[in-house]
């Protein structure tokens, strides 16, 4: 790819960044995007990304890319102290996400994010394979706290702390995407407090409720098998 077309791209993916964070992944067209990266070909979005999802995993993907060396890096310097603890690794985890909200093209990012998680169509593209390594060596250092809590609920968990962290951090791009005079907590103290809740989500004991509504399945499928 000559510097010419390298250059082309790269306004390309920083207008779909951030006419997609305002408007929507559906809200603006390819055709809109072409123009505010003003590009004299009118199908420069399909030439350098094929369509509208080849487009979006771009944008996700140099931003997951710099995300995940970072917390590759803070995961070593906690592996070389022997800091596994929780808050430790949950902390390595939010970290390189806290830090897009500094930057405009970050606050997109995390917003785009956020919307992912309601575009089924664009999560089935799996743009973070190979991208997220540090993800997989983190889990690995949870295990141990987790270990409590049968499969199927830490599998649940999972899910609920990266919807939550996701939202959060979405909602704090927004907020300060917006200007409006700043409320509530500070930045230190929101991160701070994000990685408490999300710590406390993920290793906090069942309660005797949810152990018994887990084990009446098991029930159910062993009295159909004996009946």
């Amino acid at each position: 790819m000559n510097q010419s077309s390298a250059n082309g791209r790269e306004r390309i993916l920083d207008a779909a960044e951030r006419l997609m964070a305002a408007r929507g992944i559906r809200g603006v067209s390819l055709r809109e995007i072409n123009a505010a990266a003003a590009q004299r070909n009118a199908s420069g979005v399909q030439y350098h990304f094929g369509n509208r999802a080849g487009l979006v995993a771009a944008v996700l993907q140099r931003h997951m890319q710099r995300a995940d060396a970072a917390r590759n890096t803070l995961i070593d310097a906690l592996e070389a102290q022997r800091r596994t603890a929780p808050a430790d690794v949950v902390g390595a985890i939010v970290a390189p996400l806290a830090e897009a909200l500094a930057s405009a093209s970050g606050r997109a990012y995390l917003q785009l994010l956020d919307q992912m998680m309601d575009r089924p169509e664009i999560a089935a593209l799996d743009v973070g394979s190979g991208l997220n390594r540090s993800l997989d060596r983190a889990a690995r250092l949870l295990a141990g706290a987790l270990r409590h809590l049968p499969a199927a609920l830490r599998a649940s968990r999972r899910e609920l702390c990266t919807a939550f962290l996701l939202r959060s951090l979405a909602d704090r791009a927004r907020a300060l995407e917006s200007r409006a005079p700043h409320r509530g907590l500070g930045d230190a103290a929101f991160m701070a407090n994000l990685i408490d809740v999300l710590v406390v989500v993920l290793t906090a004991p069942t309660s005797a409720a949810t152990r018994r509504t887990l084990r009446a399945p098991r029930r159910k499928r062993a009295k159909a098998a004996s009946g």
